[in-house]
């Protein structure tokens, strides 16, 4: 197994990593980890364990430090042994997607790295639970940035912009076959719809149920609008941002790109500056139907009552030795 038959899905969360690993593994030949860490990180991490939970004879793959190029072969023999030989391996890692240190690990590797337009992402409601962007965007926003620019930099990327998945869908997977050099159609034409037998092994993380942007096909629509107040922040980020996202995969000069970071960098003395400063209006809108919404909260509802009824037993247990 070669460098090229390693892939990494990398941005922030909330820019189309979900959907990106779900069209990968609608291909047969292709096995993407859901959200896992390896080669990033030494922790464990919950659909990693899911993994093991369900192969529990895997375990030796997993050791302390285990690089990339060591992992993703063991994985390749271990799933062909099970009847299962895939020849591109790779992972989501969505969470290092505005830290930009893995991408220069991953330097060596394939990496399709999704970007979502700065101006819907910061505004979505996730992305204000998780990041606290009604209290700042500015920090948040420059990081975001470095990290995509620093994409620029690595030898073989893809850079995917999640408004092109919803609205040119044929497109990206033309650029998939192009850039990992496998035919993806037919496989990917809907792959939204693609089903595993139980017991396949892109089942064993537990993770496509769960999560809508893998289980519905491109909507038309963004799920979130936004308009923009003046401000000066605005006026000297944006052009710096759209030069890159408006043409995600075009050549730029690395003293360029390093030029750009700087730049940005220099725009953090405009923090702190929260959403109702920098916007006008935005608004998230739910594109999922209600009934698919409801079984999700019912099942996460079951999972948070089982969770609290062990923490009570364990309680009892213990007041009453």
């Amino acid at each position: 197994m070669n460098k090229k038959e390693i892939v990494f899905v990398l941005g922030a969360s909330k820019t189309g990593t979900t959907a990106m690993t779900r069209m990968l593994n609608a291909h047969p030949d292709i096995f993407i980890l859901f959200e896992s860490s390896i080669g990033m990180s030494s922790q464990l991490d919950k659909y990693t364990a899911r993994f093991l939970g369900t192969y529990p004879d895997s375990r030796p793959l997993f050791s302390y430090g285990v690089t990339p190029d060591v992992f993703y072969p063991r994985l390749q023999n271990f799933l062909a042994n099970k009847g299962y030989p895939f020849k591109i391996l790779g992972t989501d890692a969505p969470l290092f997607g505005i830290n930009a240190k893995p991408i220069e690990i991953l330097s060596q590797y394939q990496v399709v790295y999704m970007i979502r337009n700065i101006r819907t992402w910061l505004a979505k409601n996730a992305t204000i639970a998780e990041y606290f962007t009604d209290n700042d965007i500015v920090c948040l926003a420059i990081d975001y940035t470095i990290a995509f620019l620093k994409s620029f930099l690595l030898p073989r990327a893809l850079k995917v912009r999640m408004e092109d998945i919803i609205r040119q869908n044929d497109t990206i997977i033309d650029a998939l076959s192009s850039f990992l050099d496998v035919p993806m159609r037919p496989y990917l034409d809907e792959w939204w719809k693609v089903s595993f037998s139980k017991g396949h092994p892109k089942l064993a993380q537990q993770w496509i149920e769960t999560h809508l942007s893998g289980s519905f096909g491109p909507r038309g629509v963004e799920d979130t609008e936004v308009k923009l107040a003046s401000h000066p922040f605005w006026d000297q980020f944006l052009p710096i941002f759209d030069t890159y996202f408006q043409d995600p995969n075009i050549k730029v000069d690395e003293k360029v790109i390093l030029a750009d970071i700087e730049r940005l960098k220099a725009l953090k003395r405009f923090s702190p500056l929260g959403l109702k400063e920098t916007y006008l209006q935005f608004k998230t809108i739910q594109l999922y139907p209600r009934e698919h919404l409801r079984k999700k909260i019912t099942k996460q509802i079951g999972k948070e009552f089982k969770r609290a009824r062990g923490m009570l037993k364990l309680l009892m247990r213990e007041l009453f030795k």
